[in-house]
């Protein structure tokens, strides 16, 4: 019976320390800030700006994305969407839009590329 409870203990303390190492002392547990973006806007519309290559290819993968994302919405009849893009709408199309916007309002190029997308596409694509 002891040799049980000796070994219940054993397994206990394990425990204990081992979710202490993997999760850090119970006295951090406060929230944290999210380290900041790694991909900013003014980079993504140098991107779009390109006429070529892999960066212009960023920018048509990113804007196709974020308009299949907003279709899928509209269709599944969530009334969510943040802007409504037509089906026949390319990417490339976007980002000519995208582009135009960012020449109208070039102090709004900041942050996280989704923030300056999404006003963008609101305008163009208004629900």
């Amino acid at each position: 019976m002891f040799k049980s409870v000796k070994f219940s203990g054993l397994i206990l303390a394990i425990g204990l320390v081992t979710g202490l190492l993997m999760f850090g002392r119970a006295d951090t547990a406060y929230a944290q800030l999210p380290p900041p973006p790694t991909y900013t806007a003014q980079q993504f519309q140098f991107d779009c700006q390109q006429e070529a290559g892999e960066a212009r290819d960023r920018c048509i993968n990113y804007l196709g994305g974020i308009l299949d994302l907003q279709r899928h919405i509209k269709n599944s009849g969530f009334d969510g969407g943040l802007f409504c893009p037509p089906f026949f709408v390319s990417a490339e199309q976007a980002r000519q839009e995208y582009l135009k916007w960012g020449e109208q309002n070039p102090y709004m190029i900041v942050g996280p590329p989704i923030i300056s997308v999404v006003q963008a596409f609101q305008q163009a694509y208004a629900c």
